[in-house]
């Protein structure tokens, strides 16, 4: 259930989004970009079945009085095409998927710094595969080098305060620092938190 909704009580639709691993519930006003990016299976419902929502149903809180609802019902078994109708018009906002560069340079982007300082960039395993990382990928922020792959974050090897890569619970790629908060270094402040040194974020070669 996705409840990021500034436009909650308007004429945005609720939606029911289905791929192939996952069903999501929320608002249609782009919040499920990354699912509309990386899904191999998509089908969209507008959620207008009123027997599915709560009987006083509030301007100002559909999470609760319709999202919920709807998740709930879904976790019971009851197929998506039950909402409503299929729509294939469903706001999709510009992702910013990593760009493979014509020299195999991967420029990707943090989209996310978290709230242990953790710098979530948006490559999966999908663009960086295990083999890749095997034969010594080069990812570098600006002109500095990460040279460490972590498996997990208390993995020895690394000295306080070093930089490292690790996939994250999100299944992307996220850039941390041994016993500290990557998020404080100056180099992760560009334009509120959101990106590393360069326009791209990181590189990886």
């Amino acid at each position: 259930v996705a409840i990021v909704d500034p436009g909650v009580g308007s004429s945005r639709r609720a939606v029911v989004v289905e791929s192939e691993r996952h069903t999501f519930v929320g608002p249609d006003n782009g919040v499920f970009g990354y699912v509309y990016e990386r899904a191999q299976a998509l089908r969209v419902f507008h959620v207008t079945n009123e027997k599915y929502f709560r009987p006083q149903v509030s301007a100002t809180f559909h999470g609760r009085d319709i999202f919920a609802p709807v998740a709930g019902a879904l976790s019971l078994g009851i197929r998506p095409e039950e909402f409503g109708p299929e729509i294939k018009d469903f706001v999709r906002l510009p992702f910013a998927a990593p760009q493979r560069r014509t020299d195999g340079t991967l420029v990707a982007t943090v989209i996310h710094v978290d709230r242990f300082g953790n710098c979530v960039t948006n490559i999966s395993p999908r663009d960086l595969d295990e083999e890749s990382i095997r034969r010594g990928v080069r990812l570098l922020i600006g002109d500095r080098e990460i040279r460490s792959f972590r498996r997990f974050f208390g993995e020895e090897g690394d000295t306080v305060g070093e930089p490292f890569a690790i996939w994250g619970s999100a299944g992307l790629l996220e850039l941390a620092v041994f016993r500290d908060r990557k998020s404080k270094s100056k180099s992760s402040r560009s334009r509120s938190q959101n990106r590393l040194l360069q326009a791209g974020g990181c590189a990886l070669r």
